[in-house]
């Protein structure tokens, strides 16, 4: 308090500017996002009001949090964990082919190389649906055990310092890998998650996890984990505790190497609090 009389901020943002918009905050801890066209405003401690250009303000108590867009009226109250990843559910589907290449659905681009060992038989993805649930179907056949890699991948490009949480989780589905482990150098896994992200002193680091449920030839394994075959697993961690000092999320990208897989991945979600 001033001189007897609570004390608020008020916070103008692109999305939220006088006279008509602001967010105005009492006392406490909180966490305002903006990009291009949207802020988020989310509380941990304390109390908020978030108005737009027009419509109602939005009163924010903590563990709750409203979004502005550009010439419109704030949104919410809505539960201050928000899943940053867009179309994680592959609803907006825009091929139904199956690719090595190209747009598959909003938010999500795939790509396939081959390795330098003569092979030329690309894996293929889709959207299929599996159960209640759409997933991403990975695929590749007859590859005469040459190397071969297929990504699914999101740009977020998405600022992570002020979150106290960011888990990541889905279920995967292994139904077939051909090549034992991760291969001799545990990095061709039928499944692996990746995350590209920058630290505190600006560095670009990776950070991957690989799943498998055979190990024929005995490979020394490393950043992979065993898990059923032909059984959905779900699979959770929590991004601040695995990731040295992250600021930034470049991308996350879901991807099978080796030789010959069958792998679906579904339930997908990257949630900041």
């Amino acid at each position: 308090e001033s001189r007897g009389r609570p004390t608020r901020f008020l916070v103008y943002t692109e999305q939220a500017v006088a006279p008509q918009g602001f967010i105005s905050l009492a006392p406490g801890s909180y966490a305002i996002e903006t990009t291009q066209d949207t802020t988020h405003v989310s509380v941990r401690s304390g109390g908020a009001e978030v108005t737009g250009q027009t419509g109602a303000p939005v009163a924010l108590q903590p563990a709750e949090r409203a979004e502005v867009s550009l010439g419109q009226a704030a949104r919410g109250p809505f539960p201050a964990k928000r899943n940053i990843l867009v179309n994680s559910d592959f609803q907006n589907v825009e091929t139904a082919t199956p690719l090595s290449n190209g747009i598959l659905a909003e938010g999500w681009q795939v790509t396939s190389e081959q390795g330098g060992d003569g092979g030329n038989v690309d894996g293929v993805v889709e959207v299929e649906h599996l159960g209640t649930s759409r997933a991403l179907h990975f695929l590749r056949q007859g590859s005469g055990q040459n190397h071969g890699q297929t990504d699914v991948i999101q740009v977020t490009n998405q600022r992570v310092a002020d979150y106290l949480s960011l888990t990541l989780r889905f279920d995967v589905r292994l139904l077939y890998q051909e090549l034992s482990g991760g291969g001799l150098q545990s990095s061709e896994f039928p499944l692996i998650v990746r995350v590209d992200y920058r630290d505190g002193t600006g560095t670009t680091r990776t950070w991957t996890k690989g799943f498998y449920y055979q190990n024929e030839a005995n490979y020394n394994i490393v950043d992979g984990e065993m898990i059923p075959r032909d059984s959905t697993y779900r699979f959770e961690v929590d991004l601040k505790e695995v990731l040295l000092d992250p600021q930034l999320i470049h991308n996350i990208r879901f991807y099978a190497s080796g030789w010959d897989w069958d792998v679906y991945v579904s339930e997908v979600e990257l949630i900041g609090e």
